[in-house]
């Protein structure tokens, strides 16, 4: 009985302290909202177009979407881009949403 108790506790503890391991980006084991840099252009470019594209995940079972920088320019009409960031969203692993976010002309 003991020892099913301390196996027990070293597979929570490991499953908390693991869970946020090898991500692109912070994660927090029950909700996550974040917002990222994922690339910067020209500092001094002023930009006039904002394009947005989208994927989500449902029980981290099923994804579909293309969150790309390609299909947000294309989305806008974005030819050149000034810089790009990402939004993450994920609820208990349960519900992700995960979307990239160009700003440029």
């Amino acid at each position: 009985m003991k020892f099913k108790a301390i196996v027990t506790a070293v597979s929570l503890t490991s499953l908390v302290v693991l869970a946020g391991c090898a991500t692109s980006f912070p994660l927090g084991f029950i909700y996550t909202s974040v917002n990222l840099p994922v690339t910067v252009g020209n500092g001094e470019m002023k930009y006039s177009k904002v394009g947005e594209a989208k994927c989500q995940s449902m029980f981290g079972l099923f994804a579909s979407g293309d969150a790309s920088i390609n299909a947000a320019c294309a989305n806008a009409k974005i030819t050149k881009v000034g810089w790009v960031n990402q939004e993450v969203v994920n609820i208990l692993g349960i519900y992700g949403s995960y979307k990239t976010v160009v700003y440029g002309e």
